[in-house]
């Protein structure tokens, strides 16, 4: 009978796990199998669901236009210091006149334009060529516009005010072509659309008149309706079949819209085209109570930068600090600029200005974070499949945006849609709390549970040899390994 010598030694399980703690390295962590069971996995992948949702929709609240800086590039008039000045001789100021006309009209084209306001647009590059250092006047302006008016090129929302003016790069009845156009080749005869359908349904994206503005459009309608291709119904200003002073005395005055819409849709049966607008969504947010589009593409420019920087400035805070530090405030802030975007509507367009770009700039610095939060939970070796399964939750928050935007909005409307989106920032911010304060020690523990388990298993594999007898007593906090070695005989 063989004898086993044995060896035994009782070590204080603190002694053991501080043992264990310094020998874990940097560059260890957990494989994608274990991170996926930990708690800060489900709260990684749900707060960047909600940031990629909040971000996705925070993109349809302002215009982005395009940029007209290659049509002035490749303009040889605007690039000529006397273009800036009216020409005193008559002839020569025809000339400048008419080149000022086909300008201003691709300008507009090019950034899909509608609306000039005289009073800010001394500031636009269209009048301010700052690398030959030239600026036309207010008056020069003024003149040139009455030149496009008199074209027919413009026409001013306020005729006696003239501070601000639609500029048709194509005229109302060039719109109502294309429409109509649309109309037969989709075989739309005889039924019943929407502004909304026209302007930003799914079936105009290829379309010149897609974004086209609402006032531009329903002009273009009404040509349609002249020549007795289409009749407008407009519900909204209290005007229309159910509120028009035409039908005070006929019984479906004050009829409800739902009942209304499917009584217009029994018109279809007699072959009868109708129009209808319902929708108060169409267009973006900040469309809806600025007609500034040049404002509104700085809003979007200075978002885009304020999101560099903010990236920038939020990832040297999280080499100075931990992801839960440096994410709670950015979240409660996220929540407060998102809720209160409803409100800018009744005060000065400065303040959507400034909620706009800081929203952008601080929900789109999370993504910044994420990629350290994800390493300093799971540790460095699986880091990259790590961080992409975290990032697998964003494919949810995608397809969720893309229906929100094209169902939801209609629904609820801008309000209920921005409270909706602020709710899910609010949920992002109080999940937050839910991490733990020092990820990197809890790391160094699993993986020291780890190994340990590990070492456990290994021991009772190896029983001709090495016999590992592991007793926890968990009131006395110790922890006693027995270690036999046996011998050949």
């Amino acid at each position: 009978m063989p004898t086993f010598p044995t060896d035994s030694a009782v070590y204080m399980k603190k002694d053991v796990l501080n043992e264990k703690l310094n020998d874990i390295s940097s560059e260890e962590g957990l494989t994608p199998r274990q991170a996926i069971a930990t708690k800060e996995f489900a709260i990684l992948s749900t707060k960047i669901m909600l940031t990629e949702l909040v971000f996705f929709y925070l993109l349809f609240v302002y215009k982005m236009s395009a940029n007209g800086s290659q049509v002035l590039d490749n303009s040889f008039h605007y690039n000529f210091e006397p273009f800036f000045t009216l020409q005193p001789n008559l002839e020569t100021r025809k000339q400048q006149l008419k080149a000022w006309r086909q300008l201003i009209v691709d300008y507009y084209e090019s950034i899909s334009g509608y609306v000039l306001d005289v009073n800010q647009s001394i500031n636009e590059p269209l009048f301010r060529n700052n690398k030959i250092n030239r600026q036309l006047s207010l008056d020069s302006i003024r003149v040139i516009l009455n030149d496009l008016h008199s074209n027919g090129l413009i026409e001013w929302l306020d005729q006696k005010r003239q501070d601000k003016c639609y500029v048709y790069w194509k005229r109302p009845e060039e719109w109502a072509q294309l429409i109509h156009k649309w109309v037969e080749e989709k075989s739309l005869n005889n039924t019943v659309c929407t502004l909304y359908e026209i302007t930003s349904g799914e079936q105009t994206v290829d379309y010149a008149f897609h974004g086209l503005n609402e006032d531009i459009l329903v002009k273009a309608l009404k040509c349609l309706e002249i020549n007795g291709k289409a009749v407008l119904i407009n519900f909204d200003n209290n005007s229309g079949i159910t509120s028009g002073e035409q039908t005070v005395d006929y019984a479906f005055h004050g009829l409800n819209e739902d009942i209304l819409i499917k009584a217009l849709k029994c018109l279809e049966i007699d072959g009868k085209a109708v129009l209808i607008n319902f929708d108060n969504n169409s267009g973006p947010f900040g469309q809806t109570f600025i007609a500034d589009d040049f404002f509104l593409s700085i809003v979007g420019a200075s978002a885009a930068v304020c999101n560099t920087l903010c990236r920038i400035l939020v990832g040297h805070l999280k080499d100075m600090t931990t992801y839960k530090i440096c994410c709670l405030p950015l979240s409660c802030l996220a929540t407060i600029l998102v809720v209160a975007l409803p409100l800018t509507p009744y005060t000065h367009r400065m303040v959507y200005a400034v909620c706009v770009v800081c929203a952008v700039g601080i929900v789109g610095s999370q993504y910044a974070l994420m990629p350290s939060a994800i390493t300093e939970a799971f540790g460095e070796r699986f880091a990259s499949i790590n961080i992409g399964l975290v990032y697998m939750s964003t494919v949810i928050a995608d397809i969720a945006g893309a229906f929100a935007s094209q169902h939801l909005t209609d629904t609820l409307g801008w309000s209920g849609m921005i409270a909706l989106v602020g709710v899910c920032a609010l949920i992002d911010f109080l999940i937050t709390f839910l991490l733990p304060n020092n990820q990197h020690l809890r790391l160094k523990k699993r993986l020291v549970n780890r190994d340990m388990k590990s070492l456990k298993a290994k021991c009772c594999d190896d029983k001709p040899f090495a016999i590992g007898v592991y007793n926890c007593n968990t009131i006395a906090n110790t922890m006693t390994t027995r270690r036999t070695k046996a011998t050949r005989l």
